[in-house]
Parts: C-alpha cells; sequence; structure tokens
C-alpha cells in the first residue's frame, strides 16, 4: 500500500477513519513491538463507536484530532492504566483525575503520537495479556472473538 512509516501515518493523519490502511499499517510494522499495538488499535477503529460524553454526535474515537482516551470508554483497564503510567512526564501528555483522584484521561497533543506510544505500551506485554486485553476490548465493544 505505502512504502514507508511516515507515509501510512500521513495518511492515517488525514484520514484517521480509514480502517483498511489501520490493518496495512499494523502488518506492515509486523516486525517491530509496535505492531501488535497498532493491531489492537485497528480493531478499536473497525468498532469505533460514538464516545459516551462526546457533545460532537458524528464523532469516534478516533476521528477526533485531539486525542482523549478515557479508560471506560477506550481501552482495557490493564492497557489504559500501563499507559498513563509509562507517559507521565512524557512532553506532549496531559491527563484527568476523576473525583478520587485517579488518573481517567490520557490526552496528547496528536493522534500520531498517542497511537504510537499507546502501541509501544501494548508491545511491551507478554503475549498472553496481549490477548487478554484484545478479549476485553472485544467485549467492552459489544464482539466477540479476534481477529481484524
Amino acid at each position: 500500500m505505502f512504502d514507508s512509516e511516515e507515509a501510512y501515518q500521513q495518511h492515517l493523519d488525514a484520514h484517521p477513519d480509514d480502517h483498511a490502511v489501520r490493518v496495512a499499517f499494523a502488518d506492515f510494522l509486523a516486525t517491530d513491538p509496535r505492531g501488535a499495538g497498532h493491531r489492537a488499535l485497528a480493531l478499536l477503529k473497525k468498532f469505533a463507536r460514538r464516545c459516551d460524553g462526546d457533545p460532537e454526535e458524528s464523532r469516534t474515537f478516533f476521528s477526533a484530532r485531539n486525542v482523549v482516551w478515557t479508560s471506560p470508554r477506550a481501552l482495557p483497564e490493564t492497557w489504559f492504566k500501563s499507559l498513563a503510567e509509562k507517559a507521565r512526564g512524557v512532553e506532549g501528555f496531559s491527563f484527568g483525575k476523576n473525583a478520587f483522584g485517579d488518573c481517567d484521561s490520557v490526552t496528547g497533543a496528536s493522534r500520531r503520537g498517542v497511537e504510537d506510544f499507546a502501541a509501544r505500551v501494548f508491545g511491551r506485554f507478554r503475549a498472553a495479556t496481549q490477548e487478554r486485553v484484545v478479549e476485553q476490548m472485544l467485549e467492552r465493544l459489544g464482539r466477540g472473538g479476534g481477529g481484524t
């Protein structure tokens, strides 16, 4: 499809809801530790839906330009907590807290930066944890089974 990571990223910057390119990008990164994470993000895109509480009714999780991930809305708890923990102090990330003082949202300056960081975090999980996180994600989205 494209011959470089930059070409994929530029396309996804312009078309964040393009599921086919997300899957192709994950395949392109197959030997990179981020590849598995980008494949999981492609699953999120495949089953994207409007985020609860978002005032823009037509916007899905991936079409937001200023990426905001809230644990109950986007990522399974294991992935979200690890992302929030590892992103502390990283330039371009900010965090929201709930009434109990716990981190409940991660905001990134760019789609590319947040997605790539999340893919990197996912890639560090053991295979069994990756499988469990994907299953949790699909259950939350009302889907069963794996695959893109």
